[in-house]
């Protein structure tokens, strides 16, 4: 026994014969669509029936059919009417033909609003609207994101018209009828047709829809609808406006809302400025596209303790006071991309489509863990003041969003893809209206700032870290201030203990990138001494985080002193940089300290115990296995230099000053280190491809590594 499988599909306008969707004409007093094949000739030429009237044949031709006769319009076709067979009927001259039309109607016992007892009107249609708003809910807070939509999408087809003849037809049309000034009158203006799917619910007590939803009948009651017959001053003559309200099927509507609102913090901003990702994706309903054309308003709402607003891009928001004393921030109608046209790297990796909201404010919009929060405290719901560290920092507001179809692809969620004008009579007019059919998508949005780990980069030392903090007790206590340069007398920074210097921070870990010498240059008032400066680059890794250092060697050496010997004298500077995350126990930041104070030390202590030549011992003791350095981060070890009896005991190296070492004498790696090096190297990659894949490190963090590892493999002579 053969299976048949019934598929629900949405409703179209097609011919009520065969079901072509090519729809000629309208039955005009039941709106029966009508492909060309099954509409009936509503035109004479020379005596012949015809369906259809030729530009050239115009004045030749002449309605098959005198019901709208009395208009005596110089277009045949808005006097033609086209009827269904069920409604089929000619009016003809004279009282017969008038008697005979009546008879039909009583024979049929039904009536449309475009029948012969209402007066036909033929508006220019201006403009014609399709929107459906989908709204929704956006949240972020606690580190999970939700988006939800309501249940139901809302409608509605608005036709904007106007007639500046309507006012002289209606007092013709009483005048030819008989009828009282204060008789209202009903009047047909043709049809609106919907094109594409309507598998629509229109909302009762619409008296404009058609009773099987496929369209709008454009009728009315002239003591009703007064400003289509009354001119009325500052507004155009004629002017009507029709809408109907609709909603959208249940399978057509959606789970979620296709816009993501990602925030971020500038690194390096000061904890300012405030990135704002809108990423969006197609809505895809049944296999369409719709892609977002333009946002047509974005409100945010942020807390007043975040100061003003010092810049944005987009330029040019509207700025006033919300309630609670928050900051309303408004941009209205701006495009999807950025003025650059440049893409968020999530959008890219993804498929979608983004725009970046930046905003910098006075005052930072995060507190810094373990530090005073600089921004000013607000006023709660009782008027008195609260730490704006008290509450998670949030923003709120809303966005819309417009979406439109592609090419031939409707822009709605039900498949509407249009709207089609039919004159009374229920010929297809010849006007060409704008027709606008977009989906409208409405956004409320509160997110939360809690969990953002903001960037910034750390140098030690730095004047500006020696900030005063509170401890437990509520005291202030001095952060740790640490030597910008120490004066070693004894050592002069030549090739030699350079060499040395790379060799032992080498063994350490550290690794080398650049041992560059300055050329040395004799001093213009000092003819006797000459000065050396070396700079030395590298970096340390805490698994794919770099920590960069830089140390400076500033020498003099002079000549023959007053004691029959030489002098020899050295400033050493180290400096560390880089980046940590705004966690908790500030992890990061604390590890590019103790990095700080371990190669600090390496650096001191080996040039003090080459300036005490054979006597065995350093001067002062580098940090060793318990000093603060090491034991300041959970779980990070930072290893002391275990200096090898050689360099303590290595006599000081004299230069002559008249010889210049131009390249450093670092000691080249062997094959075991390059091998060791490479496989840190490729493990650091593995590491990163977990950590933006879990969403730990953002794509621009993890593009700033890769492009670091390949540099590195290179240096090392392999092809990434």
């Amino acid at each position: 026994m053969k299976q048949e499988t019934v598929i629900d599909r949405a409703p179209m306008v097609r011919c009520y014969k065969c079901g072509s969707p090519e729809v000629f004409s309208l039955c005009h007093h039941c709106a029966r669509p009508m492909c060309e094949k099954h509409s009936p000739f509503a035109f004479r030429q020379a005596g012949t029936p015809v369906r259809e009237v030729g530009d050239g044949a115009r004045d030749s031709v002449k309605p098959a059919s005198l019901e709208f006769g009395w208009l005596k319009q110089s277009d045949p076709r808005r006097a033609a009417v086209y009827h269904c067979a069920e409604h089929a009927h000619t009016v003809r001259h004279g009282l017969a033909g008038v008697v005979l039309g009546a008879l039909a109607f009583v024979l049929h016992g039904r009536q449309s609003a475009s029948d012969p007892a209402s007066l036909p009107l033929y508006p220019h249609v201006n403009t014609v609207e399709v929107i459906e708003r989908l709204k929704g809910k956006i949240s972020f807070a606690g580190g999970k994101y939700t988006s939800t939509a309501d249940a139901s999408v809302a409608g509605e087809i608005t036709i904007d018209m106007s007639a500046n003849d309507a006012e002289d037809w209606l007092r013709r049309y009483r005048k030819k009828h008989r009828l009282p000034e204060q008789e209202p009158v009903k009047f047909a203006a043709g049809y609106a047709m919907i094109r594409g799917k309507v598998g629509l619910r229109f909302a009762a007590g619409q008296d404009v829809v058609l009773t099987n939803g496929t369209g709008l009948s454009l009728t009315g009651d002239s003591a009703v609808t007064r400003q289509l017959f009354e001119h009325v001053p500052g507004r155009p003559p004629g002017e009507w406006i029709l809408s109907a309200r609709y909603e959208v099927r249940a399978d057509s509507a959606r789970d979620g809302i296709p816009l993501w609102i990602v925030p971020s913090v500038v690194p390096s901003s000061d904890r300012r400025t405030l990135e704002i990702d809108l990423h969006w994706n197609q809505l895809d309903p049944e296999g369409r596209k719709l892609n977002l054309t333009r946002f047509e308003s974005i409100v945010l709402e942020v807390p007043a303790g975040w100061g003003a607003v010092q810049g944005s891009d987009p330029g040019g928001p509207t700025i006033e006071s919300g309630h609670r004393g928050h900051r309303i921030i408004r941009w209205e109608q701006i495009g999807p991309a950025s003025d650059s046209g440049g893409q968020h790297p999530s959008a890219v990796r993804y498929g979608g489509k983004s725009r970046m909201l930046t905003l910098r404010f006075e005052r930072p919009v995060l507190p810094a863990p373990a530090e005073d929060d600089e921004r000013e405290p607000e006023a709660n719901g009782n008027g008195t003041q609260q730490s704006a560290t008290m509450e998670e920092p949030r923003f709120k507001g809303t966005l819309k969003a417009t979406f439109e179809g592609t090419h031939s692809d409707a822009g709605t969620l039900s498949g509407v893809e249009g709207i089609d004008i039919y004159l009374p009579g229920g010929g297809r007019t010849r006007q060409k209206p704008e027709v606008r059919v977009r989906t409208e998508v409405t956004v409320e949005f509160d997110i939360s700032l809690g969990a953002i780990r903001y960037q910034d980069d750390w140098v030690v030392p730095d004047d500006s870290n020696a900030k005063v903090q509170q401890d437990n007790s509520g005291q202030p206590r001095p952060l740790r201030l640490r030597s910008k340069a120490d004066p070693l007398p004894g050592v002069v920074p030549d090739s030699r203990t350079v060499t040395e210097l790379t060799n032992l921070i080498s063994r350490e870990g550290y690794y080398v990138k650049s041992a560059v010498e300055h050329p040395p240059y004799r001093d213009d008032r000092r003819g006797n001494v000459v000065n050396h400066v070396w700079d030395i680059a590298g970096r340390w890794y805490h698994g794919v985080f770099p920590v960069d250092f830089d140390i400076s060697l500033r020498g003099e050496e002079v000549g023959e002193d007053g004691y029959g010997g030489f002098s020899r004298k050295t400033i050493a500077q180290v400096t560390v940089k880089g980046t940590y995350v705004n966690d908790e126990g500030l992890t990061q930041r604390k590890l590019i300290e103790a990095k700080w104070d371990n190669l600090h030390g390496h650096v001191t202590g080996l040039l003090r115990s080459l300036a005490a030549g054979g006597s065995g011992a350093p001067s002062i003791a580098s940090p060793g296995a318990a000093s603060e350095s090491d034991d300041v981060v959970p779980g990070v070890t930072v290893q002391d230099s275990d200096v090898r009896e050689d360099h303590l005991t290595r006599d000081a190296v004299v230069v002559d000053a008249e010889v210049v070492e131009t390249e450093p004498l670092v000691t080249a790696p062997d094959d075991r280190d390059r091998t060791e090096r490479k496989a840190d190297l490729m493990k650091q990659w593995r590491a990163a491809d977990d950590a933006v894949m879990a969403g730990r490190i953002s794509e621009d963090t993890y593009r700033g590594i890769i492009a670091r590892i390949n540099t590195e493999l290179q240096e090392l002579g392999e092809q990434p």
